[in-house]
């Protein structure tokens, strides 16, 4: 129940704070904001809440993707979905790791914000 919540308050505050943050640094905050938020709350927000922290990070890309399939353009709609469910899962799999072989989240957490701001900047290198 901790992951079902955790994943719920994670994605309507990103979202808030996302669009916050953009409208306050412009779309670089894509790349260098974002990721601290939605990293920061999906795995703190379940750990407060006793959830899985794998769990939410992949609850999270599908609640991203489907947003993405419905606001983006209908030639690359599913491709946003889908990217959005896989590197999410993937930032999930790295917290994780990091928590596995230091027996703390703090490492796995900010390995999981770096991988996130390079997926960004990537995806968003001309901002």
């Amino acid at each position: 129940m901790g992951s079902i919540i955790s994943v719920v308050m994670a994605a309507v505050l990103s979202y808030f704070f996302n669009k916050a943050a953009i409208k306050a640094a412009g779309n670089k905050a894509i790349v260098y904001i974002v990721p601290f938020i939605e990293e920061g709350f999906k795995t703190f927000i379940t750990l407060a809440l006793g959830g899985i922290v794998l769990l939410t990070h992949i609850s999270f890309g599908i609640i991203e993707g489907i947003y993405d399939y419905f606001n983006s353009n209908e030639k690359i709609n599913f491709t946003a979905c889908f990217i959005s469910v896989v590197s999410h899962s993937i930032f999930g799999v790295v917290t994780t790791l990091g928590f596995v072989l230091s027996k703390s989240w703090y490492p796995g957490l900010m390995a999981a914000i770096l991988c996130h701001i390079l997926w960004n900047w990537r995806m968003f290198r001309r901002i």
